[in-house]
């Protein structure tokens, strides 16, 4: 899709609300709402991470993506996200140590981030190519700490645009919900808002056949992949 934006742009809620319900409405009304998400504060403890601590930018919330599954591994080390950088450009990990007392928090990197269990609705934007998803996680954390208003803005290259469309097509495709809100804008529970796709539900599944041709049409399936998966 032709982008009006430069390569380099501060993006604002306002700014990426606007874009996005512009260029693809479906998709962006179906990601998961604020209250579907779940932040924690930073603690003092949590600056002090092996082997250095975070910067000192970094806001003081972070966004929990999923669980440890590397080793050592327990069941319960949470693993962060958090944007950090010149104008919060950059996105960074950070995954708790139950092995160790006190307990301590460690950074990931890029390679070690294939051995976090991304939960739901995330884990849906992954396709299978590392460097991609993790490049598309990362738009959907900028996104969630402004729609939150724990980071005014954030600088995006064009990555951004193409990405964060891309996670909230996969999210449209693989997250069912009862109906399209704009993310952050009085978002009713998540009781209220997920329903179980099963065969007895009386809601209908996103349109299928249109996510996957739009994904066809950003570079993401073959013809014969997008018949395959809505077969």
């Amino acid at each position: 899709m032709a982008d009006e934006w430069s390569p380099f742009k501060m993006w604002s809620l306002t700014a990426v609300r606007d874009w996005a319900s512009a260029n693809f409405p479906d998709a962006f009304a179906a990601l998961p709402g604020i209250d579907d998400v779940e932040f924690v504060e930073l603690d003092d403890d949590m600056m002090d991470i092996s082997p250095f601590r975070l910067p000192t930018n970094t806001p003081k919330k972070l966004l929990c993506i999923g669980i440890w599954d590397g080793f050592p591994c327990d069941p319960q080390d949470r693993v962060f996200a958090f944007p950090h950088g010149p104008n919060h450009s950059q996105v960074g990990y950070i995954r708790e140590d139950s092995h160790v007392t006190p307990k301590r928090y460690r950074r990931l990197g890029q390679a070690e981030m294939k051995k976090v269990d991304v939960e739901e609705p995330l884990c849906y934007i992954a396709d299978g190519t590392e460097r991609a998803t993790l490049t598309r996680l990362g738009t959907l954390v900028l996104f969630y700490f402004v729609a939150a208003g724990h980071i005014l803005q954030f600088r995006g290259d064009e990555s951004f645009t193409r990405e964060f469309e891309k996670a909230c097509l996969y999210i449209e495709h693989g997250w069912p919900k009862t109906e399209g809100l704009l993310p952050g804008l009085d978002q009713p529970s998540s009781q209220s808002q997920i329903y179980s796709a099963d065969a007895g539900s009386d809601h209908d599944l996103p349109e299928t056949e249109s996510v996957l041709a739009k994904l066809e049409e950003l570079g993401e399936f073959r013809s014969d992949d997008a018949m395959g998966a809505s077969s």
